[in-house]
């Protein structure tokens, strides 16, 4: 109860609201007062604290995800007239498959193509050839599948693959957190 008016003087005295005797007294009581001192050395660190502006540092991390955007915008922009043109590809295509049997199926077609072989030669060679991507098509979806039902009724296979993957996701992510470590310190160095 004896340091309560002096932890109020302290208080004070960091806002500058002492006159020059009260804080010539206090000054004379933290001489001799170790526990006083101690307030007062806490009080200046955290008003210290206080006062200061904080910084505001974008995080060390910033120039990389910046760089990680563009190249993903960069990839992104790049791949998008081959998307475009797959898509139109297979819109054609879709289109053309609805077409041949529309129109092979109208009245007067069969005297037309009868007339013109080549009509009947194209539309024999695109029939084939469609006959062709519907086989491959086939071919590989079976394939998948069968690959799949080996890998999840054989057990070592199954534990192989699974194996190989933790083994690449592991190094890939090993191999992304050696990149952002560089890419820390570089920022670091700019920023020193």
């Amino acid at each position: 109860m004896a340091h309560d008016p002096y932890a109020l003087m302290i208080s004070l005295s960091v806002d500058g609201l002492l006159s020059e005797e009260e804080q010539d007294g206090l000054c004379q009581h933290l001489r001799t007062c170790a526990a006083c001192a101690d307030l007062w050395a806490r009080t200046n660190s955290l008003d210290r604290l206080f006062s200061m502006q904080p910084e505001v540092a974008p995080p060390s991390d910033f120039a990389a995800r910046v760089m990680q955007r563009i190249e993903a915008y960069e990839a992104h922009r790049r791949l998008m007239p081959w998307l475009v043109g797959v898509l139109t590809l297979f819109s054609v295509l879709a289109g053309l498959s609805l077409a041949l049997p529309t129109m092979l199926l109208l009245p007067g077609f069969a005297q037309v193509a009868a007339q013109w072989p080549v009509v009947g030669s194209v539309v024999v060679a695109m029939a084939s050839g469609f006959s062709v991507l519907v086989d491959t098509a086939t071919a590989i979806s079976h394939a998948l599948l069968e690959w799949l039902t080996f890998l999840t009724t054989d057990p070592m296979t199954l534990a192989v693959v699974i194996g190989a993957l933790v083994v690449a996701s592991t190094y890939i992510g090993l191999r992304e957190a050696m990149r952002a470590m560089r890419s820390s310190e570089a920022y670091q160095q700019q920023g020193a």
